[in-house]
C-alpha cells in the first residue's frame, strides 16, 4: 500500500512520521505519481472514517446520548462535541438513516470505495 511505502521511505531516509513530530511541520515533498496514490489513499480512509462517524451517530441519536448533557438534539450536540456544522449533521444523521435501507451503497462507502459526495 502506499501508506507502507511512505513509511518504508521515511525509515530509509531516517525521517520520523512528520505529523508526529510536529503538527506545523510542512508536509513532505512527494513526486507527482506518489501525490496521485496518496491522495487516492487518503481520501477513501476519509470516506471509511466518514461512513463509520455517520452510523454511528445515528446509533447515538437512535439512544438518545445527546440529552445526558442537556442538548436538545443530535446535531447540536455534534456541533457542541464534535465541530460539525449543525446542517452537516443533520444531512449525516439523514443519509445514515437511509443508508440502512442501502446496504451495498452502505458498504462501498464503509469500505472507502464511495465518496460521500457521492453517497
Amino acid at each position: 500500500s502506499a501508506k507502507a511505502a511512505d513509511e518504508a521511505d521515511r525509515q530509509a531516509r531516517g525521517d520520523p512520521d512528520w505529523r508526529r513530530v510536529n503538527p506545523h511541520t510542512p508536509v513532505p515533498e512527494f513526486h507527482v505519481d506518489r501525490l496521485h496514490t496518496r491522495l487516492k489513499d487518503l481520501s477513501a480512509e476519509i470516506d471509511a472514517h466518514r461512513a463509520e462517524l455517520v452510523e454511528l451517530l445515528v446509533q447515538f441519536d437512535d439512544k438518545q446520548g445527546w440529552t445526558a448533557v442537556g442538548a436538545r438534539n443530535c446535531a447540536e450536540w455534534a456541533n457542541a462535541h464534535l465541530g460539525i456544522a449543525r446542517g452537516s449533521a443533520y444531512e449525516y444523521l439523514r443519509v445514515g438513516r437511509e443508508l440502512r435501507d442501502l446496504p451495498l451503497i452502505r458498504a462501498l462507502f464503509r469500505g472507502g470505495e464511495l465518496s460521500w459526495s457521492k453517497v
